[in-house]
């Protein structure tokens, strides 16, 4: 298999680097004869008359591989309360990426620099929407194409989110913006990193274009706030929203230390917000940094949050001051903030906090998920953390 694979990069130039990288990967998720089913039908086969196994023949851990119907949308009633699993995500993006490949080829760039589930040539980078109700993953993928039309000076040549949320307001096409143009940069920053499934784990395109990312992402929830008549979240204006993403095992998450938050809560600060989903698990930690914010703002009032995923996402794009844990979902709609946005660097762009406009990476005070012993229930880690946010 690697022996095929290697063969497809070394004679079927960008496309058969693509299909080295789809074979290793898919192979990770399937049974043997599905990894080489693809192989020849994106490398070395006529596709007319070869079909792959069904999706029932290629499983893992209960999650299809492969699904011929598109995902709805669904509005969650918290932006957590329903997830969908990394391997969901890595399955259905897989699944579009293969689509591309066989049928349009949209997925190959001609000029060296890859985008997942996107191209590039020397006029135009394109990005061939879908949709998934992680939106945090699907707008990886989404912003990273738009970074690389920008920092190339070429227009934004895509297809359109489908669905009804409003992923479905943002551009689709895009003039080329000389204002974004940087050569250099896209050349640093084409890299075998940055083409895969989850460039925000990388010093990706995406670092550059802050601005685009505010302009759009704005203009795209007040139009579907307009359209479908929700109104968007109001602050005031010294409110601090601190975002917590609950999961007892994703290596993402990062819980934060009291001291993490000692300096970031201003003399001015009249309240703070806590925006999670309440899991019944989950309370011991939300308890924890309930009582550490009203010991480090006595004068504050702390509320807890929990709303619709649209409402949350809206919520942490539109506070005056945000702070976020380890969660795509929280960097994008913070990439959009037009006030002050705090994260920690854990699992983002390589924990290399790159320069970003208006940006604040704060290093250090978090305890991840990595550090859970296997050993150990959910109910003590929860504990665990829950103490240790409040001593350290």
């Amino acid at each position: 298999q690697a022996n095929l694979a290697q063969a497809s990069s070394r004679y079927l130039g960008p496309q058969g680097q693509v299909a080295h990288r789809i074979a290793y990967a898919a192979m990770q998720h399937a049974h043997v004869t599905f990894g080489l089913c693809f192989w020849f039908v994106l490398v070395g086969a006529d596709s007319d008359g070869f079909s792959c196994p069904s999706a029932s023949d290629a499983k893992k851990d209960g999650q299809s591989l492969l699904t011929t119907k598109t995902i709805r949308h669904e509005l969650a009633s918290s932006s957590q309360k329903t997830p969908l699993s990394k391997t969901s995500f890595e399955a259905a993006s897989m699944q579009h990426h293969l689509m591309l490949l066989e049928h349009d080829r949209k997925a190959v760039s001609s000029m060296g620099c890859e985008i997942w589930n996107g191209w590039m040539s020397n006029d135009a980078a394109g990005y061939s929407g879908w949709y998934s109700p992680s939106w945090g993953n699907l707008l990886s993928e989404y912003w990273e194409a738009r970074g690389a039309a920008a920092l190339a000076g070429v227009r934004f040549d895509g297809s359109q989110i489908p669905g009804d949320t409003w992923l479905s307001k943002l551009p689709f096409k895009h003039d080329a913006d000389p204002a974004f143009k940087d050569l250099n940069a896209l050349e640093e920053m084409c890299n075998e990193c940055t083409g895969d499934m989850f460039p925000h784990t990388c010093v990706g395109k995406w670092t550059r274009i802050r601005q685009m990312i505010r302009d759009d992402t704005q203009a795209a929830l007040k139009a579907f706030s307009d359209e479908s008549h929700v109104s968007l979240p109001t602050f005031r204006e010294n409110d601090i929203l601190v975002h917590v993403r609950f999961d007892p095992d994703h290596p993402q998450i990062a819980y934060y230390a009291r001291s993490f938050f000692s300096w970031l809560v201003p003399e001015s600060t009249s309240r703070i917000i806590l925006l999670s989903a309440e899991p019944e698990w989950g309370k011991p930690i939300l308890e924890a940094y309930t009582d550490i914010f009203r010991e480090l703002c006595p004068r504050c009032s702390v509320e807890r949050s929990s709303g619709s995923q649209f409402n949350d996402y809206a919520a942490i794009a539109l506070a005056p001051t945000v702070v976020c844990s380890g969660s795509t979902y929280c960097l994008w709609a913070a990439m959009a903030n037009r006030g002050r946005a705090i994260m920690s660097p854990h699992e983002i762009a390589q924990g290399k906090m790159p320069p970003i406009d208006d940006w604040t990476w704060v290093p250090g005070h978090v305890l991840s998920n990595e550090k859970r012993p296997k050993d150990i229930s959910t109910e003590d880690w929860v504990m665990h953390v829950a103490k240790w946010a409040r001593e350290n």
